[in-house]
């Protein structure tokens, strides 16, 4: 079995034993369910998985560890329409092969440049709709990261009312 679409079911958690006789799988759809959990190990006979699609969950964080160690040909990382508020670098830094990461519509406020220095060569970041409270985000480019300051629209300046006596 190579591709395996289990989408838009009502899956909460994935749990130990999913991924038995799933070790040559490439692509795998887990988009539209209710998941709200991906426990440790759960993802380690996916040696082969270069797809992987958690879109449109429930997710809210990804348990540190989650997608190590079989998951370095992973090319594809689809976590948009989440619940996501954080990352950290050991949630993804075995995957050395990704070149696409989906973080739109989640609820993370920032990302710190040394999220994904162990991946960063060729990665597309793909960030929108996410939630800006804080002052710097940080912009991807294919070399490094570069923080720059959000600026608020500027009101247009009003002229001041001159008392007619």
């Amino acid at each position: 079995l190579r591709e395996l679409d289990l989408g838009f079911n009502t899956i909460p958690v994935l749990t130990t034993n999913f991924d038995n006789g799933l070790a040559q799988l490439e692509w795998l759809s887990l988009a539209g369910n209710i998941i709200n959990e991906v426990q440790l190990d759960v993802l380690g006979n996916l040696t082969e998985i270069k797809h992987l699609d958690l879109s449109q969950n429930d997710l809210r964080r990804l348990t540190p560890g989650v997608f190590r160690p079989s998951l370095t040909k992973l090319r594809k990382l689809n976590l948009s329409r989440n619940k996501i508020s954080s990352l950290t670098v050991s949630e993804l830094s075995t995957m050395t092969s990704l070149k696409l990461l989906d973080l739109s519509d989640n609820r993370l406020t920032a990302l710190e440049s040394p999220l994904f220095e162990p991946i960063k060569k060729g990665l597309e970041l793909q960030f929108k709709g996410n939630v800006r409270k804080r002052k710097y985000f940080f912009h991807f480019s294919l070399s490094s990261f570069h923080p720059y300051k959000v600026r608020k629209p500027e009101r247009p300046k009003t002229e001041e009312k001159k008392d007619l006596v």
